[in-house]
């Protein structure tokens, strides 16, 4: 019987407890609205491979090869893009050969049917241009060429070029 009135009485004590909560007004309520702002943003990726080959010339007169690589740019607003180069130049003495860059839009990576869209070369080393694309990522490939003069124009050793590809905001 004691267990019983116990119950009730604690049956009775969770009802009027609930009610009071259930009773209870809304004393105060207020709203924040927190804003955010999105910078425009563009990344280039994959261009620096760490495989890239070296490109061997015997060194005969007019002897010429070319070297490709895919990258892909992603970004959050329209972009542009530039691209600059630095001839081939010889490590120690400074000769240099005819060099030249292009890129050109590609449908995925390993696809080279892209039209060109940037272009530089030894007596044009930058190339500035519209935009090349908005918010989304995109695959384009960058085709270098370099084209020895005649044999004594270019010094016997290692060369080095350089291409820099830039993404601005349009």
């Amino acid at each position: 019987m004691k267990r019983l009135i116990i119950l009730g009485l604690a049956f009775v004590l969770v009802l009027a407890l609930a009610s009071t909560g259930l009773a209870q007004k809304k004393l105060d309520s207020d709203t924040v609205e927190v804003r955010a702002i999105v910078h425009p943003y563009a990344e280039i990726r994959d261009l620096n491979d760490p495989n890239n080959p070296i490109l061997c010339y015997v060194g005969y007169a007019g002897e010429e090869h070319t070297w490709r690589d895919y990258f892909y740019v992603v970004s959050n607003t329209k972009i542009g893009m530039q691209l600059n180069q630095k001839d081939f130049t010889h490590k120690l003495k400074g000769d240099t050969f005819y060099t030249r860059a292009k890129i050109q839009r590609a449908a995925r990576y390993g696809d080279d049917r892209g039209e060109q869209i940037l272009r530089t070369d030894s007596f044009r080393p930058v190339d500035a241009r519209w935009p090349v694309q908005g918010q989304e990522g995109k695959w384009y490939l960058l085709d270098v060429k370099g084209k020895l003069g005649e044999v004594y124009s270019q010094a016997a050793g290692k060369y080095k070029a350089k291409f820099t590809v830039t993404v601005f905001a349009w």
